[in-house]
């Protein structure tokens, strides 16, 4: 077997590296997610870092249970405990263990200002930083502010047709590497710029 170097696809896959069980199941065709709570804080950072940001976005969107959004369609306002703390029928999952406000799937919004934002520390308290957005038209706009150490950065785009617009605010002092996806880069000072492609 060839190692693609992402993930396994069948259980022949498993087998030659030797995984007895999956951490987490991606049915093809769907954007259903089914694993335990240990991998939803990295399964959109793995995809994204293997080049399938469009996947991880399917995932952020799908509304099916288990999923981010299948929450939010029932009335959410924080994330719960599991999936379906509430389920379709309006009962709880448990009566025992059922927090509707539990940090463990929150996680995803490490990605949505990682990734969607594109915000990464490049040193210690954001003086120096990264904004490498990755915009999605079925997202349509992101405005992110993110106050650090150095002071209130912000990443915001949107689309307008098939334009892009992007708003980046680096913090007085602080300095940032803007990478937008056409590749244009560009290292910038405090102050508030803006870029569309």
């Amino acid at each position: 077997m060839e190692n693609n170097g992402f993930l396994p696809i069948c259980r022949a896959d498993m087998t030659a590296r030797g995984w007895q069980a999956p951490d987490f199941v991606y049915v093809t065709g769907d954007a259903y997610v089914d694993h335990p709570s240990f991998g939803v804080a990295i399964i959109s950072r793995v995809l994204e870092a293997a080049g399938h940001t469009d996947v991880a976005y399917q995932l952020l969107f799908e509304e099916r249970n288990p999923s981010w959004l299948y929450s939010v369609t029932h009335g959410a306002t924080t994330m719960w405990e599991h999936w379906n703390s509430l389920k379709e029928d309006g009962s709880f999952w448990s009566t025992s263990m059922n927090s509707f406000n539990h940090y463990a799937y929150g996680s995803v919004c490490d990605w949505l200002y990682g990734v969607a934002a594109g915000i990464m520390p490049e040193a210690p308290g954001f003086a120096r930083f990264t904004v490498t957005p990755k915009p999605s038209k079925g997202l349509g706009f992101v405005n992110c502010s993110l106050d650090t150490e150095a002071g209130r950065i912000e990443s915001n785009w949107y689309y307008k047709g098939d334009v892009v617009y992007y708003e980046i605010t680096v913090p007085a002092g602080a300095e940032a590497t803007v990478t937008l996806p056409s590749g244009y880069t560009a290292t910038l000072g405090g102050g508030t710029y803006h870029f569309s492609e």
